[in-house]
């Protein structure tokens, strides 16, 4: 199964070939984007937006909290601007479409919702990150459904 991940994941996103961002990822802590990997490799590296932004080996391009650059796939701010790009790319969902055209797209969409939990995740752990986001899920269901019976209440009280 992770095998299989790690080889969707590098095809719909071909920064996640990098072994920093192999499934399942566990990690104790996000690296800061100030700071550096223990590699001595900078988690920043600023590039500006109007220009060309070719692909480098384990960092991600994309805005984040210290502006546009390449941002190391050890910070939660690569993710960020990852599922931001999976959200606008993700590929047509088609019910008449061929046995492939759906593989593609369940692959992305499975690629997509790795990524989105790691962009929520209080530190790199895809179980950690799968259980918060469905917190996050879940207390927005919650909000939906009181604001819902609020209303309800209210209207029922005017009629």
């Amino acid at each position: 199964m992770a095998e299989d991940m790690n080889t969707k994941m590098a095809r719909i996103v071909p920064e996640l070939k990098s072994v920093y961002a192999k499934y399942p990822m566990k990690r104790n802590l996000w690296l800061d984007p100030r700071a550096q990997a223990n590699t001595g490799e900078p988690a920043f590296i600023p590039h500006p937006n109007n220009s060309t932004t070719p692909i480098k080996p384990d960092y991600v391009w994309g805005p984040g909290t210290l502006g546009f650059g390449y941002y190391h796939l050890l910070t939660r701010d690569s993710y960020l601007g990852l599922f931001r790009r999976l959200q606008n790319d993700a590929p047509a969902q088609c019910c008449a479409c061929s046995a492939e055209a759906s593989k593609i797209y369940n692959d992305h969409t499975d690629v997509k919702m790795i990524v989105y939990n790691r962009s929520v995740a209080s530190r790199p752990d895809d179980v950690l990150a799968k259980k918060e986001a469905m917190d996050i899920a879940r207390g927005v269901s919650q909000g939906f459904y009181h604001m819902d019976q609020n209303f309800q209440l209210v209207v029922m009280a005017v009629t």
